[in-house]
């Protein structure tokens, strides 16, 4: 398989919330237990539009379960929602036009491929307030992939869904999209 990559807007706003949300004391500690290649990533400042191996997020999400979440990865799903909020906030703000979680779904692979490559989100189901989808090529850690499920959960609270829920199948990396 090709290297995975991750675009810098994947990245920024991560580092972002983790200094707002715990502070430049405890992101120094993160950043301190981070890979070296992670480390200099960062240190030489991460560009929105420029690709980088996956390997610097999901560092970012490993580390931030360890030293945020006792070992836990729900810290990483938090930071997943806030991603969300950034980028359909900011950055790809014209996929909230779409309306609806339905639609905001069916787009989903359009979305995947602003955010990573290679790989591929696939949309195996998607029916008024139930998705299912599929990612495709993709090898990532767990803590990354609750990120994705909370930066899912977010994209639908913003698209009108509500009372959103979102079940992992980790093993078949797999996302149960419930929502009314």
């Amino acid at each position: 398989m090709a290297v995975q990559e991750v675009k810098g807007s994947g990245i920024i706003p991560v580092v972002e919330y983790i200094k707002q949300r715990f502070g430049p004391e405890k992101w120094a500690v993160l950043e301190a237990a981070l890979p070296p290649a992670t480390r200099q990533a960062l240190s030489t400042g991460v560009l929105a539009m420029n690709w980088y191996p996956l390997v610097t997020l999901s560092s970012i999400y490993d580390t931030a379960a360890q030293v945020f979440g006792g070992g836990t990865a729900r810290v990483c799903w938090d930071i997943g929602k806030a991603s969300a909020d950034y980028g359909l906030g900011r950055v790809y703000k014209f996929f909230l036009s779409l309306g609806n979680p339905t639609k905001f779904v069916s787009r989903g692979p359009a979305i995947w491929t602003q955010y990573y490559r290679p790989g591929t989100l696939e949309v195996i189901q998607n029916l008024k307030q139930h998705a299912i989808v599929e990612l495709r090529n993709f090898e990532t850690s767990v803590p990354h992939l609750h990120s994705i499920a909370g930066w899912m959960e977010r994209a639908g609270e913003l698209t009108g869904g509500k009372e959103m829920k979102i079940v992992m199948d980790i093993s078949r990396l797999r996302f149960d999209i419930l929502y009314r």
